[in-house]
């Protein structure tokens, strides 16, 4: 029979492959606000942190358009993180391991959408483009 924490570390090392540098754009003493492109040209960048207590931050508001989300998994379960509009998924980060990062690219259009971040049963936060 194989050794389970092996199963374990063999499921999980592909998500280590897809863990990306540094945080950038977090805080939990309000929203994190990302107004335009990075320096060179590219999407807004925005971090959210997942753990079982929700988003941190609960509110992103960015610039409408295409903006890349960075989670990072700070529970000790596999995480995700999911831009919903409505029952409809505009992009979404998912199987993240506990202390793994990765990012992903969404377009949004002027409006508030929903973030599911960790699981279902964590608190949602809200993306808000303007």
């Amino acid at each position: 029979m194989a050794d389970p924490g092996a199963v374990s570390r063999l499921l999980l090392a592909p998500f280590a492959l897809l863990a990306v540098g540094s945080l950038v754009g977090c805080s939990s003493s309000g929203p994190a606000t990302s107004t335009g492109g990075s320096a060179d040209g590219g999407p807004a960048e925005v971090t959210v942190i997942v753990s079982d207590t929700g988003c941190d931050p609960g509110t992103v508001e960015v610039s409408a358009g295409t903006v890349k989300l960075t989670a990072k998994n700070a529970g000790g379960e596999i995480g995700e993180l999911e831009v919903l509009q409505g029952d409809k998924v505009k992009g979404e980060a998912e199987n993240i391991a506990p202390d793994f990062t990765t990012s992903f690219t969404v377009d949004v259009e002027p409006g508030t959408y929903e973030l599911v971040c960790y699981t279902d049963k964590a608190p949602k936060g809200s993306l808000v483009a303007r």
